[in-house]
């Protein structure tokens, strides 16, 4: 309903984010709290576009709260470096630790390996999976990769990045 939403204008209840300049092609993100999280996008409002639209969610997984990333959408015009300089600079510091949700496109899975990639990359996050929810497992650095992918293959593992 965002799209139908933008109409000329943003809607007021979008409060725009002013701390950190989106340097990749000065749009502004927009957010909105709801109630059980927050929604984040880029609305391009002469194009009336939505360029970039996510809804993080508070959630239970086996018993513990976690913040997960649903519904991310991107238009194909947007890069990848935005949706990082999104994750990286507004949604991880808020909640401080974000999961996978249970369902991930093509799309979704390359976004969340290059989101991982990054924060193995660099020391100041702790990134892992589980596969039971119980016990979180950190990624060895150099096998991440394959670790990632046989993820895929467990219903129940989901995979998390998380502040040190």
């Amino acid at each position: 309903h965002l799209q139908r939403d933008i109409g000329a204008q943003v809607p007021s209840y979008y409060k725009i984010k002013d701390e950190y300049e989106l340097k990749d092609d000065g749009y502004n993100l927009y957010t909105t709290e709801t109630n059980d999280g927050i929604n984040y996008a880029i609305l391009n409002i002469e194009e009336k576009e939505i360029k970039f639209f996510s809804s993080v969610k508070e959630t239970r997984i086996f018993g513990k709260k976690y913040y997960t990333q649903k519904y991310v959408y991107k238009s194909k015009n947007v890069s990848s470096n935005l949706v990082q300089q999104i994750f990286f600079n507004f949604i991880l510091p808020k909640h401080k630790i974000i999961a996978t949700d249970d369902t991930q496109s093509k799309g979704g899975k390359n976004m969340w390996k290059n989101i991982i990639k990054h924060a193995i990359d660099n020391n100041r996050y702790e990134v892992g999976y589980s596969k039971n929810g119980k016990d979180l497992i950190l990624f060895d650095k150099d096998n991440w990769q394959k670790e990632f992918n046989n993820g895929y293959i467990y219903t129940e593992t989901f995979f998390y990045i998380k502040l040190k």
